[in-house]
Parts: C-alpha cells; structure tokens; sequence
C-alpha cells in the first residue's frame, strides 16, 4: 500500500492514542484543569454527605405541605375525650389517610394543614381490622402526597417519618427501613407492617413513611415500646395495603372482603409428624366455622393447606391477609393434604360482613 494511504490511519491512531494518554494522565477529565495532584478522597466523602443531605431537605419539601395533624374530641357525660395524631392528603378531592385508632374515639375531627389553615374533617370510613380511616375536608389548593410502591421498598434503605408527634406539628425524624412483612404484632387482625428505627411517638399515627424519592411507602401505625416513647422499632402500614383499603373507604364507605370461615394456625413439626405430612410449609386449619364456605365445601380439621391459588402458603396470618384481600364470591383454588393424600379445593368466598362470627381467614 502506498505511504500516503497509510496518512489518515496513522492520523487516526495518534488522535487516539493522545485522547487515552490524556484521561490516564487525568488532563481531559472534567474540571480537570482546577485541580492539582490527586483527588482527595475526602473531597468525594464531602460530596456524597452533601447530596444525601440535600435529599432530606428536598423530600421534607416536597411532603410537608401534605401533612396534617388531626385531633379528635368528643364529649361522654362530663369526661372530655382528645386524640391527637396526624395524616396525609391524598387527593386534591381533600381525602385524607390516617389510622383509625387516631380518629375512633371521638365524633369532631379538626384537621389543621402545614399553612396553619384549619378545617372540620368528616369522616369517609374506617377500617379497625387494618387500623385505617380516611377523612375529607373541603379545602382550596391541596397539595397531594405522592404514593410510592411499597413492594419495592428495600431494607436498609433511608425513610423519613412525618407527622406531630406530642403536638410538635411538622417534625420529621429519619432511619431506616428495618425489615418488612411483620405479621405477628397483633395489634390488629390483618397485619403487614414495614418496621422502622425513624422514631415514632405518640402523635405520630396516620402520618406517612416516606423514602428519598418522595414518596409515601407506609403510615405510621405504632411503636414497640413498654413507655410508649421511641426506642427504634416503630410499625408502619405498607401503602399497597393502604391503597387498596383507603379507595373502598372512599367508594363504599367500609371495605369489603373475602371470608373463608377458618381458623388457621401455624404447622409444628410435631403436628406434620402425627398427620404423616413430610412436606416443607403449609398451615393447619384448626377450626371450621359453622355456615362458612369452609364448611360447605367439605373442609376439616388438621387439613394442612400447602398452596393459595398455586403459591405455597407457610405462615397463617399471611394466609388471613391474602384470603382478605380477595373479594367475595371469588373461586380460590386450595392444595389440602389429608389423611396422607394431597386434594385440591375450589371454594366460592363469602362476605365477611355478612356474618356476626368475626374470626379466621
């Protein structure tokens, strides 16, 4: 090939090779031309606290004008009753979420807004056996929160809790999300609490969790703590449940749910050895409920359910949740060993307000 053919490819790897020379050497980098010598390490460290640092400010921007607090009054003979807690708007409709134990035991609800506007609440619906309840107010230029997907909150991940807590409206505190899918609290029938070390205290129910996108991942709900004060293990309600809950609050004033009539418990080790069960998870049906769709589609006690609509089921309250969250009439299909034989059962779900007899999945 002629020399001067060999011109622009020459060229070419020349231009490269001073490109590469100069990223190694640090000269081409951005901003590279201020600094003298190496990075400092520190400088990087600086940096990243200032950015964390300016993502909880912006967040608490973002959601203070969201957050309310809510007191709750009402008068039995001449005892004054007065609750005091907090929530968060929802809709520019002026809806309100908040736990139900913040708004049960009083009939006025005033709802007092981050400007200092105040409003009278009235009440939409409540839910005790999820210990939600949403409010609304009629108000002009509401700032909604953001809802966020709290399936794919991450533990170990920053959330901030907000709300008023002791009466000090507007405060935020800051942890982390502990661990997820508490179910055995027991402090209301249908459980799946985010757990949190952000401090809550009292005041701070209704209020929302929220992560550094924005967004609210949960509602405040409770503290695990003997003097009802803080001492990081806090309970929020994840809001996929709240979500689902809140909106037949709004469209039904009460929400509607699936009933199976059992009561589940969870299998011992013991109990799979007597019923020859050698199979991994499952539950124990330990009561059939008389009338309940249970009961009519022929299941017994010491039934060990494996599966729900083909996923493998191993904690009863898990159970009770999804059963729950399934609306009435619904055909759910059970995987049942009995008597060393496995079966399977479609079941038409019932209503739980139908029936007077409250219990079981």
């Amino acid at each position: 090939m002629p020399l001067k053919s060999w011109i622009p490819v020459l060229l070419a790897a020349l231009v490269v090779g001073v490109v590469l020379a100069g990223f190694t050497a640090g000269w081409l980098l951005p901003g590279a031309g201020a600094a003298e010598g190496p990075v400092d390490p520190a400088d990087h460290a600086r940096n990243g606290l200032l950015d964390l640092e300016l993502a909880f400010a912006k967040t608490v921007d973002d959601l203070q004008p969201s957050v309310v607090s809510i007191i709750t009054s009402s008068h039995h003979g001449k005892a004054y009753v007065r609750e005091l807690g907090s929530g968060v708007i929802i809709d520019v409709a002026g809806h309100i979420l908040t736990c139900n134990h913040v708004i049960a035991k009083g009939k006025i609800h005033q709802v007092e807004l981050h400007d200092g506007r105040k409003y009278r609440g009235q009440l939409v619906g409540a839910d005790p056996l999820s210990d939600l309840a949403v409010l609304r107010i009629n108000a002009p230029k509401l700032v909604p929160a953001r809802l966020g997907d709290s399936d794919k909150a991450r533990v170990g991940t920053w959330v901030l809790a907000m709300g008023t807590p002791h009466e000090l409206a507007g405060t935020v505190t800051a942890g982390i999300i502990s661990a997820k899918g508490r179910r055995r609290v027991r402090l209301v029938d249908y459980e799946n609490y985010i757990q949190t070390d952000a401090a809550i205290n009292l005041g701070n129910s209704g209020g929302p969790l929220v992560n550094l996108r924005g967004q609210v991942i949960a509602i405040n709900t409770a503290v695990l703590s003997p003097k009802e004060g803080s001492q990081g293990i806090g309970f929020a309600i994840p809001i996929n449940m709240a979500r689902v809950v809140k909106q037949q609050l709004i469209d039904n004033g009460r929400v509607i749910r699936g009933w199976l009539g059992v009561n589940p418990g969870q299998l011992s080790r013991t109990t799979a050895q007597a019923l020859l069960y050698k199979g991994g998870g499952g539950i124990i049906i330990n009561e059939i409920i008389a009338g309940s769709p249970a009961e009519n589609a022929g299941l017994q006690i010491d039934d060990i359910v494996i599966k729900l609509d083909g996923t493998p089921i191993n904690d009863e309250r898990a159970f009770r949740l999804a059963i729950s969250q399934k609306a009435p009439r619904t055909r759910v299909l059970l995987d049942i060993w009995r008597n060393g034989k496995m079966m399977k059962r479609r079941i038409p779900l019932g209503d739980l307000k139908t029936f007077t007899k409250r219990r079981g999945g």
